[in-house]
């Protein structure tokens, strides 16, 4: 059985439409210096972003059932990461107890401190967001924080997908559904109408905290978010 040894077995996957950012394609197809065992390396192509997640999802657990995988890494087809950032979640993983680690990735902002996709929610109301973490923030926070670090009382972490491992063997996963989308339009107090969305990144961080997962955010992988120019966590 894989992972007996200590070492993971992981299926690094990415989801993707359209161009890939040549960061990213290394990312892909060199994630480790051998700290981990890479059993496979997975592309799935779809405009329909939770498409692919679940594509990518349901072979790393077919796989995991199967006795080939302990894992899953997912690395988006913007994002850059710098040196080997499955062995560097991995450290983090080891190190913290986590049952999955997201590196904290900005968003694609041209202000002069930018928000990540990491966040704080209401643990009550799946649509309130309390706050994003920013960039400037680093300095103050550990290298790799959890709710502890970030969240008050009935608050839960919201971590991002852009790159992220991990642990397969947790109960949670078979208790998901699969990677979705909600949107509605609401009306505001002034009976205004406006459009407000829940993200698959945020969907799935709640059910892993319905569930008991451990989730850690990190700053130690250093990465760009790759557009129209690079947007960095550093």
């Amino acid at each position: 059985m894989k992972g007996e040894n200590g070492r993971p077995s992981v299926l690094v996957g990415m989801p993707r439409y359209g161009d890939v950012a040549a960061g990213a394609a290394r990312g892909l197809y060199c994630p480790t210096k051998g700290a981990v065992d890479v059993w496979r390396v997975a592309e799935a192509c779809n405009s329909l972003t939770p498409n692919a997640f679940n594509d990518l999802l349901a072979l790393a657990l077919d796989a995991r059932d199967a006795g080939a995988v302990t894992h899953f890494a997912m690395i988006h087809a913007d994002v850059e990461p710098v040196g080997p950032w499955v062995d560097e979640l991995w450290d983090e993983m080891r190190t913290t107890g986590a049952d999955v680690v997201s590196a904290v990735v900005p968003i694609k902002e041209d202000v002069d401190d930018p928000p990540t996709s990491t966040a704080v929610g209401d643990g009550a109301d799946p649509w309130l967001v309390k706050r994003r973490i920013k960039v400037s923030e680093r300095a103050a926070l550990p290298e790799t924080f959890g709710p502890d670090d970030v969240c008050g009382p009935g608050e839960v972490l919201l971590v991002n997908t852009g790159l992220w491992l991990a642990d397969l063997r947790h109960p949670a996963w078979d208790a998901f559904s699969g990677f979705a989308i909600h949107t509605e339009i609401v009306r505001d107090g002034d009976g205004r109408r406006r459009g407000r969305c829940r993200p698959e990144d945020w969907e799935l961080s709640r059910h892993l905290h319905r569930h008991g997962a451990v989730v850690r955010a990190t700053w130690r992988v250093p990465l760009v978010h790759r557009g129209a120019a690079g947007w960095g966590n550093r």
